[in-house]
């Protein structure tokens, strides 16, 4: 199984959230690292970047996150296909916990048999 990490952050944070990006990127050679949104993208309220990573490597990473994170909120899920659940009910907040967007959260679940969210 694979897992998101959502990374947000604001322009005051943005340095720690790169720093931490690059330190995973270091730790994780297989980690997919989505593109850097400088602003809310989909159903996500603020600036972010996602990273894929696999269960193996998802302890090592989260290591690496809690322990550099600062005051970033990071965003923790499986990904199994229930874009909803992803996102709420599987889902760990590292870090302050962000409002999504649940109405166009819930569009993208019931839209989950189409397109994905990709970074």
């Amino acid at each position: 199984m694979a897992f998101h990490l959502h990374v947000y952050f604001d322009a005051r944070s943005r340095p720690t959230a790169l720093a931490l990006r690059e330190r995973i990127a270091a730790l994780s050679a297989d980690a997919i690292l989505g593109r850097i949104h400088d602003g809310p993208v989909a159903f996500h309220p603020r600036a972010m970047y996602q990273v894929t990573v696999s269960d193996a490597e998802l302890g090592p990473v989260l290591s690496q996150v809690l322990a550099e994170r600062g005051e970033l909120s990071v965003l923790v899920h499986p990904l199994h296909g229930d874009v909803w659940a992803e996102h709420t009910d599987d889902a760990m907040w590292i870090g302050p916990r962000l409002a999504l967007d649940r109405a166009r959260l819930r569009r993208a679940g019931s839209a989950a048999a189409g397109p994905r969210l990709r970074s």
